[in-house]
């Protein structure tokens, strides 16, 4: 199904896409194939197919709603050496020192 210019230029102005004149002729290539594919899709007889429900018949288990946070498999402290009123502490980076005393040498 072609589309005339007009209509692409009135969908990207939808999508809010500024398209320039080749990223405007490949759109409406490529909404023109996806309308085609559409239209064979219509075409199917599918009366008798069942509705798709998911991947598979079992049921998925479910587990107790708590508030927090799920337990960890490793306690806290070992994600990092020093851990200081609930939070990590790291090393400074050397290349902050560094800038801050080229800041100073002005």
């Amino acid at each position: 199904m072609a589309l005339s210019q007009t209509e692409v230029d009135q969908i990207a102005q939808l999508a809010r896409l500024a398209l320039g004149p080749d990223e405007r002729d490949a759109m409406a290539r490529d909404l023109a194939s996806i309308l085609d594919h559409m239209r064979e899709l219509e075409i199917l007889d599918v009366a008798d197919v069942a509705p798709m429900r998911g991947v598979s018949d079992h049921a998925a288990p479910m587990r107790a709603d708590e508030p927090g946070a799920d337990a960890l498999e490793h306690p806290i402290d070992d994600f990092a050496p020093a851990w200081e009123q609930g939070f990590f502490v790291v090393p400074r980076l050397a290349a902050l020192d560094a800038d801050a005393s080229a800041g100073d040498a002005s």
